[in-house]
């Protein structure tokens, strides 16, 4: 079981200890248990655990420990009880009981080792790993036969699950043709029926297990839609036939583009100038409508003008006047 001390110090400030086989608690900081309190000894007390219970002693401070109120040279500490230092500092003791450990069977190592080859093992880790013939596998088998992407292994604490992700010439386990199965120590996994690999498993005890598979949900995904779509395997790689194609059709789809550009823009120009010379009517059409219905408004206007323009003969009567002054002076 775990043990531990709860002291509230001042308002907002709780301290939290952690206590071992041997905690001493005072006020000196090399303690397991330091309270930087007045009244407390620097080391005031004790904490044991015998394997079974934590003791608490009293380590002749000079104001004394008490438990839950009562004065204490050594006693036994039960979970919520009160250690009082000195009567100016309580503690709160806490006991928890230590989470069981389980164990399991689990797999300690995996790995696939190829028949007829260097039988050199290829370690499977925790996680997955995909076989094929591209070289973005993880395992690459290098034949026409299989696959660019042709199956996968994955690898849980307890189980290793095989799967064949669409390939054209299928996935067999010791002869038989599968879509999804379990692998076991001893189990022959082959590819398009040329490539072949032993299985490998090694099973240990683990502390914990997660991410187990059972056979019911084996068969509701063999059953159902996969979760793999083969149509993406071909983009993993191209041969150099292929890249030339997909520079050709690129080239095509370029000159189409541009086709389309020149038409769309020849098309925007013969919209543009009907546009034009319809709007252009319409406006002068709606402007005689207008004062047509005002008549006699509109004879006042020029009225008004007239005025404007007389100022303009006026300015040049002034200088004649000037003219004939000028001979009577001699």
């Amino acid at each position: 079981m775990d043990g531990q001390l709860f002291c509230h110090v001042r308002a907002g400030v709780i301290l939290s200890f952690k206590l071992g086989e041997n905690s001493v608690i005072g006020r000196d900081q090399a303690n397991a248990v330091a309270v930087p309190v007045e009244g407390v000894s620097r080391m005031h007390a004790r904490i044991r655990f015998d394997g079974k219970s934590y003791w608490l002693e009293d380590l002749k401070s000079t104001n004394g420990t008490f438990l839950n109120g009562q004065a204490v040279t050594r006693d036994r500490l039960r979970h919520l009880d009160v250690i009082t230092l000195g009567r100016e500092l309580d503690l709160v003791f806490v006991v928890r009981a230590s989470p069981e450990v389980q164990k399991f069977q689990a797999i300690v190592r995996a790995s696939l080792v190829r028949e007829g080859g260097d039988a050199t093992p290829y370690d499977i880790a925790p996680g997955e790993i995909t076989l094929g013939r591209a070289p973005s596998n993880n395992l690459v088998a290098d034949t026409g036969a299989v696959s660019k992407v042709h199956a996968r292994i994955e690898r849980t604490r307890a189980q290793l699950v095989l799967q064949d992700l669409g390939s054209a010439n299928g996935t067999f386990l010791n002869g038989a043709k599968v879509t999804e199965a379990f692998l076991k120590d001893g189990d022959t996994v082959s590819l398009a029926g040329v490539e072949a690999y032993k299985v490998v498993v090694e099973m240990g005890e683990v502390t914990s297990a997660s991410g187990r598979h059972s056979a019911a949900a084996i068969a509701g995904a063999s059953a159902g839609k996969p979760r793999f779509s083969a149509e993406w395997k071909t983009r993993f790689d191209w041969s150099d036939e292929e890249r030339g194609e997909l520079a050709e059709l690129r080239r095509q789809l370029e000159e189409r583009e541009s086709e389309n550009r020149a038409r769309r823009e020849q098309s925007g120009q013969t919209k543009k100038t009907p546009v034009v010379k319809a709007s252009a009517p319409a406006k002068p059409a709606a402007a005689p409508a207008k004062p047509a219905v005002p008549a006699a408004a509109s004879a006042p206007a020029p009225a008004a003008a007239a005025p404007v323009a007389a100022p303009k003969p006026v300015a040049p009567v002034v200088p004649p006047p000037n003219k004939p002054a000028a001979p009577p002076a001699p």
